[in-house]
This record gives structure tokens, C-alpha cells and sequence, in this order.
């Protein structure tokens, strides 16, 4: 994936080449899902506490090729409902947002 991101000029053009590498074989995705959590603020928040953070925070489940009808979930966001984010695609997930309090 690194020499694909590096050999590539622009987001697009790297979620192209991973599709295309799926879908040749050369790339095999994950069997299950896999998490991970995201958090957009200020660089000076950083290691703080939780609680002392600002901004705002997600979690993700990558779930490859999968759709809000596979899961049962929405595939647009509404509030802070989880929903299906890139359905049926390689880069599927579900997002689930969350709060620091």
C-alpha cells in the first residue's frame, strides 16, 4: 500500500489503484473488519486527557464491499447515527462518531 500511496499523485488515483489491484487479485483485502479511531483538532491538543480534548472524534469499521443493506445500517449520515460510509466499495466502513464528554 505504501509504494501504491507514493507511486500515486492524488487521492483518487490511489483508491483507483488499490481497486484495480483488488480486483486483479495482486491486493487481497481483509477477511474481517478491522477498527480504528480518528480525531480532528488542534495540534496542541496532542495527548491530552480525553476530557481536555477539543474537536471531534470518530471510530471506524473498515467492513470491505460492504453495503448499509448487508449491515443493516444507513448509508448516509444522519446526526450521530453509525452509517455506512464508501458502501460496496474496497474502502467500505462504517463511521461511528462520538464525543470526548
Amino acid at each position: 500500500m505504501d509504494e501504491m500511496r507514493s507511486s500515486t499523485s492524488s487521492r483518487e488515483e490511489f483508491m483507483a489503484a488499490v481497486s484495480s489491484a483488488i480486483e486483479d487479485g495482486t491486493l487481497t483485502p481483509p477477511a474481517a473488519g478491522t477498527t480504528g479511531y480518528l480525531w480532528r483538532g488542534a495540534a496542541d491538543t496532542w495527548g491530552l486527557a480525553p476530557e481536555a480534548l477539543e474537536g471531534e472524534g470518530w471510530q471506524i469499521v473498515f467492513t470491505p464491499f460492504a453495503t448499509g443493506s448487508d449491515l443493516n445500517l444507513l448509508e448516509e449520515p444522519d446526526g450521530t447515527m453509525p452509517w455506512v460510509m464508501a458502501g460496496g466499495t474496497p474502502f467500505a466502513h462504517i463511521m461511528v462518531f462520538g464525543s470526548a464528554e
